[in-house]
């Protein structure tokens, strides 16, 4: 069943970078790629809930994630939204971006953030033909990164809010499942941090055409676009 889950979103994130399909047919295969993740992901964790014993615990994990300049504070808000989404938490640590979540979960967010960050490149690049000649071009592009992020984050977070929708309505014990994975994930940062502080804020966009050509990429985006089983290196956008 977990290859049947894997191989459905595979197929959707190739069908979502693939250069030769219509813009339709992209963003249409990222809207179903992030459901299907955040909806596996609440499913796999209920059946681990069912089949737990004391001799075999479910315990939330850590992941180091490379995230690199430049744009690096827009790429902790693009990581930090997307695991919020998928049931992580992201605490970083000096310059060590840490997330920490169930397994499973944890392949899919890195899946998901190393594959936008290449769709956020590769956008940014294409946005260049649209750049105002009067808007210098590090405004431009952070501009255009913050639309890109603020809009992908905002995609993830209601496709997360569906699958859990639909969760519900299959399981009535969902909530339960959830606030689980929560304390999990919760205990295993309290165990490596302690308590934490409040994070920075991320400065706000210069350029309001970069910014909206960003906004217009993000909905592009496609929210789910590389092999499941496999990770990426981290990309410079």
């Amino acid at each position: 069943m977990a290859m049947d889950w894997e191989n459905k979103i595979s197929a959707m994130l190739r069908l979502a970078e693939d250069p030769g399909a219509t813009q339709e047919e992209r963003d249409h295969a990222l809207e179903r790629a992030m459901f299907f993740i955040a909806k596996y992901n609440i499913d796999s964790h209920a059946l681990n809930m069912r089949n737990t014993t004391a001799e075999k615990p479910i315990k939330a994990v850590s992941e180091t994630f490379t995230v690199t300049n430049p744009y690096r504070n827009l790429k902790n808000m693009l990581l930090n939204g997307i695991s919020s989404a998928l049931g992580g938490k992201l605490v970083v640590s000096g310059n060590t971006f840490h997330v920490f979540g169930l397994p499973d979960d944890l392949v899919r967010i890195k899946t998901l953030f190393y594959s936008l960050l290449v769709q956020g490149a590769m956008g940014m690049a294409a946005a260049q033909d649209n750049k105002p000649s009067y808007v210098h071009g590090k405004t431009f592009n952070h501009s255009w990164y913050m639309g890109f992020v603020t809009t992908v984050n905002a995609r993830v977070r209601n496709a997360a809010y569906r699958a859990t929708a639909e969760a519900k309505k299959e399981a009535p014990g969902t909530d339960l499942v959830l606030a689980d994975r929560t304390n999990l994930v919760d205990a295993a940062v309290s165990a490596r941090f302690g308590k934490l502080g409040k994070g920075r804020s991320v400065t706000s966009a210069k350029s309001s055409i970069g910014y909206s050509l960003g906004t217009q990429a993000g909905y592009s985006a496609d929210i789910g676009q590389s092999r499941m089983g496999g990770s990426r290196r981290a990309v410079g956008a």
